[in-house]
């Protein structure tokens, strides 16, 4: 693997005309291929309040919930157990959508400070079995322009990490 500029320039002079060579080598479908959030999965709210209402008249305590779909309603103690396991995982969503978010801007930044040419491909013509392993592909042209092509729908969080080492790799250069 290229670990500069220069023995990148290299390893692509070095290549058939127009031949693309792969920087990183191909790795496994199951971790590398996971898809992005659908468009409706960019978004998650919660709302989840708990208290225990202490009555004015001196009547028994209530445990009151107040949710997205539901205001100060009386719940028992093991149904707000529930929704606090369900919270939990909402919160995942969320934490998800946060790295989702934060590995966009990476790429964006990595793209727009090494000048890639980043283009995605469908994987058209190939069969699905090689699809699948495909991960990235870059080609250095005569112009020292970095072009990488990554499949449609690769995961976010995965393209960001491939990029920065790709980009590490090359001795961050453009």
């Amino acid at each position: 693997m290229p670990n500069t500029v220069s023995s990148a320039v290299k390893q692509f002079t070095d290549r058939p005309s127009g031949a693309p060579v792969p920087l990183l080598p191909a790795m496994p479908a199951q971790s590398h291929s996971v898809e992005a959030p659908a468009q409706e999965e960019r978004h998650c709210r919660l709302v989840l309040e708990a208290e225990i209402f202490e009555d004015p008249d001196g009547d028994n305590d209530t445990l009151i919930v107040t949710t997205d779909k539901q205001a100060c309603e009386p719940v028992s103690p093991s149904r707000l157990l529930r929704m606090v396991d369900e919270a939990r995982a909402r919160l995942d969503m969320i934490e998800r959508l946060a790295k989702v978010y934060e590995a966009e801007e990476t790429v964006r930044a990595i793209v727009a400070e090494h000048s890639i040419d980043l283009n995605e491909w469908d994987g058209e013509g190939l069969p699905p079995k090689l699809f699948e392993k495909f991960v990235v592909q870059a080609v250095l042209d005569n112009d020292d322009r970095l072009t990488v092509t990554v499949p449609s729908g690769q995961d976010p969080i995965v393209r960001a990490s491939i990029l920065a080492d790709l980009v590490s790799r090359m001795g961050g250069g453009k």
